[in-house]
């Protein structure tokens, strides 16, 4: 009798075992098989495994008591339970490697970005000091015109050497638009080089409100083109707060000021 009962104890353990409502442990002394009985035979699946006790224990690994925190992690953990152990280790190992991976793409393409505007404005740089050059000769250009008339013979001998100056000023700037095609500035360039070459050759209109007039015209077609070209390279759109207030008072208000002194210089002369 007491056999049978042992017998039927071992077979609902084994049938627990499997169903995973047990786990296996070595018996201990309190727990005897009868003597004489074939344990082997009922209580271990194979020779010399140590005979199995019911010991009930919860599924559930709980992170933490606390429901919320149990909300949150169970889904990873039901996840590496139903998975086998190398593939656990892979996906803990791609769990911190995925996010440090996208960061580090995503500062590599923000450097990427930088660099490109960077040599972008470097390139539109070598604008900025021609197209000065050429509005400080037309400046020059306009005051000794109106001088020359009023018998000046300073203005008479100076006017020659400003003409050379701003011929040579006007070819730097032209040699510099064709070297960068990329800013498209052909068009807004020409026509003020076709009327700057007549001012250089001395075709100069006779009354001096027209010739004043002509010259102050070609002064604010030049600082827009410097707004253009600077916009074109991107030096008027730098995010840094330091090198897009040099580039704004290099290209908006510098021609202005000298502009406004520079007319007040030739409407005194005149």
């Amino acid at each position: 009798m007491a056999s049978d009962g042992f017998r039927k104890t071992c077979d609902q353990m084994l049938h627990g075992a499997r169903a995973g409502r047990f786990i296996a442990r070595p018996a201990q002394a309190a727990f005897k098989a009868p003597a004489g009985m074939p344990i082997s035979r009922h209580c271990r699946r194979t020779v010399g495994a140590p005979p199995l006790i019911p010991t009930r224990v919860k599924l559930r690994m709980s992170f933490a008591n606390n429901p919320a925190v149990n909300s949150v992690f169970w889904p990873g953990l039901k996840l590496t339970r139903a998975l086998r152990l190398p593939a656990t280790t892979a996906l803990m190992a791609i769990v911190p490697v995925a996010p440090l991976t996208w960061l580090t793409t995503q500062a590599l393409l923000a450097s990427h970005r930088d660099l490109e505007s960077t040599r972008v404005e470097y390139a539109g740089s070598p604008l900025i000091g021609p197209t000065l050059d050429v509005v400080s000769q037309t400046q020059k250009h306009r005051g000794l015109v109106n001088l020359w008339p009023a018998g000046d013979t300073h203005a008479a001998g100076a006017l020659a050497p400003n003409r050379a100056a701003l011929n040579a000023a006007t070819a730097a700037l032209q040699s510099t638009v064709l070297r960068h095609p990329e800013f498209e500035l052909g068009a807004t360039w020409q026509p003020i080089r076709e009327v700057l070459d007549r001012l250089a050759d001395g075709q100069v209109p006779a009354d001096a409100g027209q010739s004043f007039r002509l010259h102050s015209e070609q002064v604010e077609a030049l600082r827009r083109f410097l707004s253009c070209s600077a916009e074109a390279s991107g030096l008027l759109l730098d995010p840094e707060a330091a090198p897009f207030h040099l580039m704004h008072l290099a290209v908006e208000p510098l021609v202005v000021w000298t502009e406004a002194v520079g007319q007040l210089r030739g409407r005194g002369a005149a």
